[in-house]
This record gives C-alpha cells, structure tokens and sequence, in this order.
C-alpha cells in the first residue's frame, strides 16, 4: 500500500469527482466497441477482414502493453505525482488518437490496413497510459477496503449513462 493513502473516510465530493472521471473513458469505449468496425465495414467500406486483423494488431499489443505500463507508472518519480503526470499530458494526444481513429484515408488496401493498425495502436497506447493510472488511484486515494469499493460503485455508477 502506498504510505501516502489516508484510512479515514473519503468525502462524496472526491467520490464523486473520481467517479465523473471514468463518464468519458465510457463513452470513449462505448463509441469503439460497439460502431468502430461498423463504421470501418460499412462507412468507410473497409473490408471485414481487413480491418478486423488491422484492430487485432492492436488488441495483441494491448495485451503486452496493459501489465508494462502498470509497471511503469508504478515507478514514475514526477513532481506531478506517479499517476497524475500520465493523465494531464495523456489527455489531449489521447483526444486526437480517438478523433484519428474515425479518419480513413481514401488509399489502397496496404494503406488502409497499416492507417487502421497504426491508429488503434497509437489510441491503444495513450488509452492505457491514462487510464491504468487513474484505475490505480483507488487505491492509493485510501487503505481502507470499504472505501475503495465505494470508489469503485462512485466511478461505475458514473459511467453507467455511457453504456
């Protein structure tokens, strides 16, 4: 446990404003999961399967990605804090990943698959650069177990109107 987290009880208001925190990491999700491909197949007629193996690039580095940077942020000395630093510099390059990922270039099949490929990778990598930090708050907000699934109910409940 980290020595700066407090035993006490935390107030609604940081409650709640961690909580409003993951509203847009919500609908950021949801917008992906449920109409990126279709928007590939069927907006941008990109082949099925095309696409789907340009995202699957994606997915497999998510895979490597999600437990390095843990380790990484874990380790980061700022004068902003180990997790916040992430969060306040990863939002706005994190903002035009997400924009770059409903752009398609009209190009031929290579380019197509390298542009969707490389733009899942990049939002992929900014994604987890600021959200594996601000899911590790938690727990370092409070040591007290009670506290830390009242957090978790606070940021679920506020992403629920995304879903």
């Amino acid at each position: 446990m980290s020595s700066t987290a407090s035993t006490d009880k935390l107030s609604r208001k940081t409650k709640f404003f961690y909580g409003i925190g993951d509203l847009g990491n919500a609908v950021v999700n949801s917008a992906i999961q449920f109409f990126l491909m279709k928007f590939y197949t069927d907006g941008a007629l990109v082949s099925p399967a095309l696409a789907g193996n340009a995202l699957l690039i994606g997915k497999i580095w998510d895979g490597i990605n999600d437990p390095l940077f843990g380790w990484f942020t874990d380790r980061t000395k700022s004068r902003h804090g180990k997790r916040r630093v992430f969060m306040l510099f990863g939002a706005i390059p994190l903002a035009i990943a997400i924009a770059l990922l409903w752009f398609v270039p009209a190009a031929d099949r290579i380019w197509t698959f390298v542009w969707i490929a490389a733009t899942f990778v990049l939002f992929d990598t900014l994604w987890t650069l600021t959200n594996v930090p601000y899911y590790a708050l938690t727990s370092e907000l409070t040591d007290n177990y009670d506290e830390r699934s009242s957090l978790t109910t606070y940021r679920m409940a506020m992403a629920v109107p995304a879903y």
